[in-house]
């Protein structure tokens, strides 16, 4: 489980976040969920940002009316996580173990705050 700590971060990251741990959500669901840990949005504003990750590939919508993260865009994060891995450990400039890394963030996110690690 990926945990996001801090403040400051954007619905679509949090969006991510929530559809990371259950899946598929409506959009009411997703909504809830945001305004429950702290989230100021309206839910007009859920389905614009919703709208716009499905036309972005991160989400994809079911006939359900649903939404879950698009696979595709899951292994695209992973192949490019690992490129980076790769290149650091050829470099010998990578300190953490491969099991566990702090302050990595997974989304491009703007605040100095945040702290994103790896849960096993």
């Amino acid at each position: 489980m990926l945990l996001l700590i801090g403040y400051g971060f954007s619905s679509k990251e949090m969006i991510i976040q929530l559809l990371s741990e259950e899946w598929p959500l409506t959009l009411k669901q997703i909504h809830s969920k945001l305004k429950r840990r702290g989230k100021t949005i309206s839910g007009q504003a859920v389905h614009k940002t919703l709208k716009e990750m499905v036309k972005n590939n991160l989400l994809k919508r079911t006939t359900n009316l649903e939404y879950k993260i698009n696979l595709h865009w899951i292994y695209r994060v992973e192949k490019t996580c690992n490129i980076i891995l790769s290149q650091y450990s050829s470099k010998n400039t990578l300190v953490e173990t491969p099991n566990r890394f702090e302050n990595f963030n997974l989304l491009p996110i703007n605040k100095s705050t945040v702290l994103c690690q790896q849960i096993s």
